[in-house]
């Protein structure tokens, strides 16, 4: 991989674990010498609906392959259905947005998988498959963040938002998050990485016993090698 414009990167990690942290320091650092495009936090639902319109428009066909794979997945409830759809597609339309900047998202490709699978009623291994080999055609690092559930359940009980579905009185219990983050992790992105798909790289960081800014050397270390 040897692109310093047009990549993305992606935090990876059960909720909690700290990705929105690493990503907006990520960007801070690396954006003092150049232009970084931000997706993280919760972002303006115009400029969410305008990319999904623009990928409707423009990647039918992968639109409709990645609603298929939620139909497919048969959701708990409809509210899952919709947030689901809408999350994904989202996604997919920023790896396939045209930009000459380095991309940073805290909620990406793989945490939308996560997502679907924690509210599935059906196997969608294959079908997450075939369109993982239609979504990733850039150049994409996916950073690992990792962390013990028991420090990532104070996180969550420490959080000032109520954003996520997890825990702190709500349905999804950790447990259940690291299930469907070991499926997408052992499955999905271990059989990329050994796959011919050229595009993906994976960077793990360890936030329980390593320090942030540690941790963001390490991710702009491993970039540089990387030519980003």
């Amino acid at each position: 991989m040897n692109s310093k414009s047009s990549t993305l990167i992606e935090f990876f990690g059960i909720s909690g674990v700290g990705k929105t942290t690493c990503a907006e320091k990520l960007s801070e650092e690396i954006g003092k010498g150049r232009t970084v495009d931000n997706y993280i936090g919760k972002q303006k639902l115009i400029k969410k609906i305008r990319l999904i319109l623009l990928l409707t428009l423009t990647h039918p066909f992968v639109t409709f392959k990645a609603i298929k794979v939620v139909v497919f997945s048969k959701q708990n409830s409809l509210s899952d259905f919709i947030i689901n759809v809408y999350n994904l597609l989202y996604v997919i339309s920023v790896f396939k947005n045209k930009t000459q900047y380095v991309t940073i998202m805290d909620q990406g490709l793989f945490q939308s998988i996560i997502s679907i699978n924690l509210s599935a009623n059906k196997d969608i291994t294959e079908q997450i498959k075939s369109l993982l080999d239609k979504i990733i055609k850039k150049p994409l690092i996916v950073v690992r963040v990792e962390s013990s559930l028991g420090l990532i359940r104070k996180r969550i009980l420490n959080r000032s938002d109520n954003f996520s579905r997890v825990e702190n009185g709500k349905s999804i219990k950790l447990e259940k998050v690291e299930e469907a983050y070991n499926l997408v992790n052992n499955i999905f992105l271990k059989e990329l990485i050994n796959s011919d798909n050229n595009y993906i790289q994976v960077i793990s960081i360890d936030n329980e016993y390593v320090t942030l800014e540690e941790n963001i050397e390490k991710i702009k270390q491993s970039l540089f090698s990387l030519g980003v």
